[in-house]
């Protein structure tokens, strides 16, 4: 995920950049929009956005948002408008890595036979838990499909962890740590930073077990 494209050589002239930044502005719009509606509607809107995100790198049309062409993507999705999922921008851009991971994974690469109703239904954070098991022994895809299907997102993530329910409730609880978190009192969400350090951004239709602690957890 962690692709490297070098910059627009600092030898185009102005000319040429204004005539690069209108090519790619125009794919870039075209792109935006539809990822901006992504965020918005439906289960399955992860899927196309992952797809969308990871279009937008490979083919570089942040680069239009800056005049010199020098705009990394992950500064673009730190700075965009679009309402991509995160308190915070390193948080904003770790999920956009995590939508584009688990679109080239469980879509892209046919490794799991899976329909997209079914993975949408489970969600992008639960479907990134079970990646690296699954890349692991292919043969166990289904199993964790399954688990994945049923689980809460803390529960799967024990199991990925090699610890199943069982192993928790027998569990006597002697290695622990203090973990500090922030709640509000109005509305009972609880946030692993402070949110009045944070400028909100809008609500999505896409679930956030990353960016907000579920009661759960």
């Amino acid at each position: 995920m962690g692709r490297y494209f070098s910059p627009v050589k600092n030898s185009m002239n102005d000319q040429e950049i204004i005539l690069k930044r209108s090519e790619l502005a125009k794919k870039h719009f075209e792109y935006t929009n539809e990822l901006k509606k992504n965020f918005i509607v439906g289960q399955l809107s992860f899927l196309n956005a992952g797809k969308l995100l990871r279009t937008i790198r490979d083919e570089q049309t942040y680069l239009s948002e800056d005049p010199h062409l020098k705009m990394t993507f992950n500064k673009f999705i730190e700075e965009t408008d679009i309402p991509i999922p995160g308190d915070t921008k390193k948080s904003k851009v770790r999920v956009a890595q995590m939508l584009m991971k688990v679109y080239e994974f469980f879509v892209e690469s046919n490794v799991v036979n899976c329909s997209n109703n079914t993975l949408g239904e489970i969600g992008y954070s639960k479907l990134n838990l079970i990646i690296p098991p699954i890349q692991t022994d292919k043969e166990t895809a289904d199993e964790w499909i399954a688990k994945a299907q049923t689980m809460s997102y803390r529960d799967l993530k024990e199991e990925v962890k090699g610890m199943s329910l069982e192993d928790q409730f027998d569990c006597k609880h002697d290695d622990i740590e203090r973990i500090v978190f922030w709640k509000c009192k109005k509305c009972g969400a609880t946030f692993h930073d402070d949110p009045s350090l944070i400028i909100s951004h809008e609500t999505t239709g896409i679930e956030k077990e990353d960016d907000i602690i579920t009661e759960e957890e």
